[in-house]
């Protein structure tokens, strides 16, 4: 998970991840996926930039990508 981490930091200037769901909370179980939100210098639509996260490892991920004005507009 470092590796990856380090590897999508570089690559798409991620500036937060954040973590949530049964693996932030310690609740996993067998099919557990791991629930991330990466704040980062992301371009195109939500689902090209999942693929492409994706496309980086082989962990069970579900990401979400925003950029830093995207996430703000949540709040």
């Amino acid at each position: 998970m470092i590796e990856f981490l380090k590897r999508i930091r570089a690559r798409f200037g991620i500036r937060r991840v954040l973590v949530y769901g049964s693996f932030a909370k310690r609740e996993l179980h067998e099919g557990s996926d791991i629930d991330i939100i990466m704040i980062g210098d992301f371009r195109g639509k939500m689902h090209e930039r999942i693929l492409e996260v994706l496309r980086e490892t082989d962990l069970p991920i579900e990401p979400l990508c925003y950029t830093e004005s995207e996430f703000q507009k949540m709040f």
